[in-house]
């Protein structure tokens, strides 16, 4: 088993359209040492792909420079493929499994590449440490340092709990400076909160989360997600309540709202509700877990201590 912490910069936030300028990437073994070393690459744009103002100013990468020094996409993905994706590797990152992930497989798709098997074949597989950096917030905070918004509420943003924890960080938005900021937080944790840490990492597992999440004998559970109102560190007791579209889907109730209204409403009038709220962006108590997708969740004894 190993990690491998990656990073993406790219030419938008469009995950379909996005390209990608510039991958790096470190392995590390099971305590985050350092494999090898780091790999950090230009990708050149093809010519039809035309590069957000913002994402250049934001990455601070020359599409020229790309140009001149980088390698073209299928170059990339076919490295990607032979040289990255080994067996028994785990990506890991920092909001990977909404962005990075989803950029890699459309990367991969469009250049006639299987957009799925690099993060499961072979023993692969992939975790993501910003929800795990919630959850750790709002039930085990001591031993690191939180940055605080102008509400009071936590922020949970790579660069800013670097600085705060002063784990060298230079270049915020630079992917490499982004992975070994990610790995050195990593490290962080471990040292302060091993059990923790051992304990999600377990838990990005499908197996072990459906012991936590069913539908055969339900019970609350701990859950943290960006969906989640931050006033409460974005994470919540939910309660697992009908199945999804596909057996990785179960969708799961927010236990901080009062469930005797959707009770008495009728599945049209629930679909209305849930669709204007989105439209309003007013947090909505029913959501969709993904098993798939690695959840930080966790079983409701974690609150025993009266800590959360």
């Amino acid at each position: 088993m190993n990690f491998f912490f990656y990073d993406l910069e790219t030419s938008g936030l469009d995950k379909a359209n996005a390209h990608i300028m510039q991958f790096a990437g470190q392995r590390t073994d099971e305590n985050f040492n350092p494999i090898g070393d780091a790999v950090n690459i230009l990708i050149q744009l093809s010519d039809d792909c035309l590069p957000s103002p913002n994402a250049l100013v934001v990455t601070g990468i020359s599409p020229y420079d790309a140009q001149q020094n980088g390698m073209s996409e299928w170059e990339f993905c076919r490295f990607f493929i032979n040289e990255i994706a080994l067996s028994d590797t785990i990506f890991v990152g920092y909001n990977n499994i909404r962005y990075d992930d989803e950029i890699m497989r459309y990367t991969l798709w469009r250049n006639f590449y299987d957009p799925y098997q690099w993060h499961w074949q072979n023993n692969r597989s992939r975790w993501d440490l910003l929800d795990v950096m919630r959850m750790l917030s709002a039930l085990r905070p001591d031993g690191l340092n939180w940055v605080y918004d102008e509400d009071g509420c936590k922020i949970h943003r790579l660069e800013l709990l670097a600085q705060a924890n002063h784990i060298k960080h230079e270049h915020a938005h630079d992917a490499l400076s982004d992975v070994f900021a990610t790995i050195d937080l990593a490290k962080l944790v471990l040292q302060k909160h091993p059990k923790y840490l051992r304990y999600m990492f377990k838990n990005r597992d499908k197996g072990e989360l459906q012991k936590i999440i069913h539908l055969r004998n339900p019970q609350p559970f701990v859950y943290s997600s960006g969906r989640y109102d931050k006033r409460f560190t974005k994470t919540t007791v939910a309660y697992p309540v009908f199945q999804g579209a596909n057996p990785n889907e179960i969708w799961v109730y927010n236990l901080r709202h009062d469930p005797e209204f959707w009770q008495n409403i009728s599945p049209s009038e629930m679909e209305e509700i849930i669709n204007a709220k989105k439209e309003a962006k007013e947090e909505v108590p029913l959501k969709i877990i993904k098993l798939n997708r690695t959840p930080a969740v966790s079983t409701i004894r974690v609150l025993d201590k009266g800590d959360g």
